[in-house]
C-alpha cells in the first residue's frame, strides 16, 4: 500500500490526538513504529531544522546521510505545507542540528 486513504489518516490522527502525556506518546510510538522508522522521523526533523537554519542541500546530504530525495521533500513540505512550520513557529520548537 502506496497510499493512505483520507480515513485513515484521520483515524491515526484521532488517536494521537487523544493522547495525554508525553510518556503515552513514547509508549505507542514505541509499539507501532520501528526504531528505524522513529529514527527517520527524527532525520526528517532534523533536516527541517537545517533547512530553516539556512544549510544547503549539499551541507545537509554531508552532514546526515540523508538522500537528496528525501531533503527535496522535507523542503517542498517546508515551502508548500503546514506541518513543520507550525511546529517550528507555533509550538516553537527547535532542535540541536549537531546530535
Amino acid at each position: 500500500m502506496n497510499d493512505i486513504s483520507a480515513e485513515h489518516l484521520k483515524t491515526i490522527v484521532n488517536i494521537f490526538n487523544l493522547i495525554q502525556g508525553e510518556e503515552d506518546i513514547e509508549q505507542l510510538l514505541l509499539d507501532v513504529c520501528t526504531l528505524k522508522e522513529l529514527e527517520a522521523i527524527f532525520q526528517r526533523f532534523k533536516v527541517a531544522q537545517m533547512l530553516k537554519n539556512g544549510l544547503s542541500f549539499n551541507q545537509i546530504e554531508e552532514k546526515t546521510g540523508m538522500s537528496s530525495t528525501t531533503i527535496t521533500r522535507v523542503s517542498k513540505c517546508l515551502k508548500n505545507g503546514k506541518g513543520y512550520n507550525k511546529m517550528f513557529n507555533k509550538y516553537n520548537f527547535s532542535m540541536s542540528i549537531d546530535n
